[in-house]
């Protein structure tokens, strides 16, 4: 049940305040003070029309606001310079384009079974049988049934018509694979036909290394036919190898060489030390030798020791 009204800024209320009481209410006052005005808000912020500014009043202030108080919640519809909106209490709700936003209508519970314009015809007394049915369906949720019924009579006719395409489409395809019969030869000829293409990437790689090599080749020969004579220096290349071999055989040589000073000069070291020897023991000998010998008699001394 709508509690309270509050229009700012619309048509001719410029900050108008209605609390309503449970069950019937009236709204009396002269022509053109703004009864039908109510009901234009009310509907502007139950189905968000008209879009346009029209119902703007020339009050001023900023904007044009309409709520309605509807349990514990107040919807305000808003409209700005900056802002189009509705509103649950302050919270701002947006993005609803031209619809009315379903968390509005949820809580508005005001479908258009609820509204009777000034101008409407009496209610249920001009209309047909079948639109009073309606009417009373939608009452007690019986339009629900309705609903389901024509969603699910229209559902079967477009899954008829969903098998019947399909099953067009499941014969042209039977037709199109008679057309297919050799698949398996098909199919050898595309496995042969992937070897083959196998194989030419490998010589086509192989191809591509010989074109790297010959251009090597080419560069080098370039370069060898640039030295000033090859021939010369062949010869001065073996002649240095030779010179080469020699000075190894001199090495070999001069190791030899080597080691036989060193045994030279062992000897030599020898030599000295056996003269050394000799000596002292000629010393001992030329005093222990008597001037005449007692072996052979002979008295020419003194003797020498011979090394």
């Amino acid at each position: 049940m709508i509690k309270s009204i509050q229009l700012i800024n619309f048509q001719s209320h410029k900050c108008t305040e209605m609390i309503f009481d449970e069950g019937v209410n009236v709204i009396i006052g002269s022509s053109d003070v703004g009864k039908s005005a109510i009901m234009r808000a009310i509907n502007w912020v139950r189905t968000n029309k008209p879009s346009g500014e029209s119902f703007k009043s020339n009050w001023g202030g900023d904007g044009t606001r309409a709520s309605i108080e509807v349990g514990d919640v107040i919807v305000s519809r808003l409209r700005t310079k900056t802002k189009n909106a509705y509103l649950k209490g302050e919270d701002l709700l947006k993005g609803f384009g031209t619809e009315v936003p379903e968390e509005v209508t949820n809580m508005l519970r005001l479908p258009p079974l609820n509204v009777q314009r000034q101008m409407d015809q009496p209610f249920l007394l001009s209309t047909g049988a079948g639109e009073v049915a309606r009417y009373l369906n939608q009452l007690v949720d019986l339009d629900v049934i309705d609903i389901t019924l024509s969603n699910l009579d229209q559902n079967h006719r477009q899954c008829k018509a969903s098998i019947k395409n399909n099953e067009e489409s499941i014969e042209e395809l039977k037709e199109k694979l008679t057309s297919y019969t050799d698949l398996d030869d098909r199919q050898a000829i595309a496995d042969e036909g992937e070897g083959i293409e196998g194989r030419v990437s490998a010589l086509l790689s192989n191809q591509s290394d010989l074109a790297d090599l010959h251009y090597m080749i080419v560069k080098t020969q370039e370069r060898v036919n640039k030295l000033p004579d090859v021939g010369k220096a062949e010869v001065l290349y073996n002649e240095a190898d030779q010179l080469h071999m020699d000075v190894s055989i001199a090495n070999r040589e001069l190791l030899t060489l080597g080691v036989l000073v060193v045994d030279i000069e062992g000897l030599r070291k020898d030599q000295v030390s056996l003269a050394e020897d000799i000596e002292v023991y000629q010393l001992e000998f030329d005093e222990l030798m008597p001037e005449v010998c007692p072996l052979c008699g002979r008295s020419d001394g003194p003797y020498e020791l011979k090394a």
